[in-house]
């Protein structure tokens, strides 16, 4: 896959069953894609990025050498995928949380009565009614949304139940004859009034969410090299300075351990430079550090122009420089024309594009300054292998039984046709409110972008108090109170996707020697590479740049908890019948069950 001007193509696609998966074998295949995109498609590859398998690592370093102007990279979609993993595997207990949670949401989306009374509880508090939404099994940051969601409605839930209570009868229990489908219900009524259960969910809920923020932005299609670098320091940011309701040592020291592992192995100098040169940050986010001094930075941009494009730097680049940190000369207005365009997208529900901003930098046809052309360099590399692996699963969808003989050639044209098209429905005006008025309820349109000057505000779900809640201090005594309270979970999604990342983490261990920095630096000769911790770059008591950087990330993660919320709010889920069955809602026209699979449906819709 060819990324360029915002665009993604599919340059080749080649059949290896006939191979050994050597290293060796896929730097051959490279090269030869190398030469295809300059002889036929005219243009310079700047960057490459593969997934994180051993031979696709000893085939970056073997690229990093024989082709030093590239800037190599690891997928870092699947480095914040092992943050994930690192996070989960932290504590036992918080999996059977999870479990837990999962059960639940199962158990209430097969009681319809259960369904419509929640509706009608929320309507009668004056609020629009939420759908149960259903997590799924190959998308983690679903199950931050999904528990999110059922947070929100434990108010709902609760009122329920005290009502219950005072008529003597229970919704929850309604048309249940048989045992095991009362000891169920009992189970999960249960679970419903225990205090810590929803304590200790609120905890996973704010532990997950800003992993679930830095994982939107890290798969996007276009995810920048200074992206992966703030989302790096908003994360760190968050899980060193938790809430005193969530916070937990072992939990920060995990994701902070496994933050800084991630950025070790990385080349530092290109995305420390690529996040200097996004005009919406310059060195907003960075601490005082003797490396981030006008001359450092000159010698690091420098040295950067004499590697990507094998010449010394001209002299024009150390007056941008100069101009370009200290606002003068060319660039004098650069500031206001910044803080308008962020006014315009925080309107428009967008995130400002840098490289944009460095275009409009041109005068009329001419080129563009020399600071500006490095800037662009940078900004348009993609850090992420997500497009390859979303033409892999339009590969799946097309390639079935039914059609098991399809070519290569022709099954690339049909996936590269259905993205095409995909990509049309996205660019078109109005369809997404056409969306909304297929599939449900129109959605009160907001604006997730939070203005900078404004702290964020920290929430948590806390239940009253009684019998059945404990104090949430900064210890395990929680977690062990909700394990001991409760029966043994089935073994949830979130559990299996842990045991994914935690083997994945195992395999991604580099040797001191062949970690990807240490590479950079001989195959680039640097006697002195930029190397810092993240908790040494970035400065953590000026915040504004974390809340802009969370208010840009969120973008993408609304519109898919909107989507969840459209696909389910139309989805009835399964009926209970009085003797204890359980059927699926059948439409009466048509004979076709109206319980949507998220599996299916999202992720055919959010995949692509």
């Amino acid at each position: 896959m060819l990324t360029g001007k915002r665009e993604v193509h599919a340059v080749r696609v080649v059949d290896t069953s006939h191979e050994r998966k050597t290293a060796d074998n896929f730097v051959k295949h490279v090269e030869e894609v190398l030469q295809e995109t300059g002889e036929k498609w005219k243009v310079k590859v700047i960057a490459f990025t593969s997934d994180a398998s051993g031979e696709s690592r000893a085939a970056r370093i073997k690229l990093l050498f024989k082709y030093p102007y590239l800037i190599i990279l690891d997928c870092y979609a699947h480095q914040i995928n092992l943050i994930v993993g690192n996070y989960l595997g932290c504590k036992r207990l918080l999996l059977n949380v999870a479990d837990n949670a999962e059960e639940l949401i199962t158990w209430l989306r097969k009681r319809t009565i259960v369904l419509a009374r929640l509706r009608s509880k929320q309507a009668e508090h004056g609020h629009a009614a939420a759908a149960v939404i259903r997590p799924v099994k190959t998308r983690w940051t679903s199950h931050s949304l999904a528990f999110k969601r059922l947070l929100k409605l434990q108010p709902a839930i609760a009122a329920i139940l005290a009502e219950d209570e005072l008529r003597g009868e229970s919704t929850f229990m309604a048309g249940l004859t048989k045992a095991d489908a009362k000891a169920k219900a009992r189970q999960m009524i249960g679970l419903m009034k225990d205090g810590t259960f929803w304590h200790s969910l609120t905890r996973i809920k704010q532990h997950l969410e800003p992993l679930a923020i830095a994982a939107n932005v890290a798969q996007t299609a276009h995810c920048r090299l200074d992206q992966v670098l703030l989302t790096f320091g908003f994360l760190y940011h968050r899980f060193s300075n938790l809430p005193p309701d969530v916070a937990d040592a072992e939990v920060s020291s995990a994701v902070c351990n496994s933050i800084e592992e991630r950025w070790s192995k990385a080349d530092q100098a290109v995305f420390v430079a690529a996040a200097i040169l996004n005009p919406v940050y310059m060195l907003k986010p960075f601490a005082d550090l003797p490396e981030l001094t006008v001359i450092e930075i000159d010698t690091l941009l420098s040295h950067l122009w004499t590697r990507f494009f094998s010449s010394p730097a001209p002299l024009e680049l150390r007056e941008d420089v100069k101009d370009y940190i200290h606002k003068t000369g060319h660039f004098e207005q650069l500031p206001r024309y910044v803080e308008a365009e962020l006014q315009l997208a925080q309107s428009q529900c967008r995130s400002v594009d840098p490289l944009g901003l460095w275009e409009d930098t041109r005068v009329a046809d001419r080129p563009l300054r020399p600071l500006a052309t490095l800037a662009c360099h940078l900004l348009s590399v993609c850090a992420n292998s997500a497009s390859c692996e979303r033409l892999f699963s339009v590969f799946g969808q097309l390639l079935t039984k039914l059609r098991n003989r399809l070519g290569t050639d022709t099954l690339t044209g049909l996936a590269e046709l259905k993205m095409h098209l995909r990509d049309e429905y996205a660019r078109a005006q109005g369809m997404k409110e056409r969306l909304k008025r297929h599939c449900g309820r129109p959605a009160e349109d907001n604006c997730p972008i939070p203005p900078p000057a404004e702290p964020a505000p920290t929430q948590s779900a806390a239940p009253p108090r009684g019998p059945e809640s404990a104090p949430f201090g900064n210890n395990d005594l929680e977690w062990d109170a909700h394990d001991r309270s409760t029966d043994r979970p089935a073994r949830g999604e979130l559990r299996a996707i842990h045991e994914a990342l935690s083997g994945a983490s195992d395999r991604d261990t580099d040797y001191l020697d062949t970690r990807p920095s240490v590479q950079y630096r001989q195959a680039n000769g640097q006697s002195k590479p930029f190397v810092r911790k993240i908790s040494e770059l970035f400065d953590f008591s000026s915040p504004d740049w974390v809340r802009r950087v969370e208010g840009f990330a969120s973008l993408g993660l609304d519109e898919e908890l909107e989507l969840y919320e459209l696909l389910d709010f139309d989805a009835p889920g399964e009926e209970t019948q009085t003797d204890g069955s359980e059927v699926l809602n059948m439409d009466a026209d048509s004979g076709l069950a109206l319980d949507v699979d998220l599996d299916d449906v999202a992720a055919d819709i959010i995949n692509l």
